[in-house]
């Protein structure tokens, strides 16, 4: 688990297997296999494992439109 981190710069965070479950700013989201889930610099986050398997997922960081 990745609890309660804060980034200076806009993350975009993209699910490739498994099923993570994602706190942002106090909100749960179960995102789904290819979805995008953009981050905001400052937002509160946690991200967590939540299946069986390994989860995996891709990450970048930089300046979100």
């Amino acid at each position: 688990m990745w609890r309660d981190y804060v980034h200076d710069e806009d993350e975009l965070l993209m699910v490739l297997e498994g099923e993570l479950e994602l706190t942002l700013a106090g909100k749960t989201i179960v995102p789904r296999i290819g979805e995008e889930i953009e981050i905001r610099a400052g937002v509160v986050h946690t991200v967590c494992n939540r299946g069986e398997t390994t989860a995996r997922w891709l990450y970048a960081y930089g300046r979100l439109g």
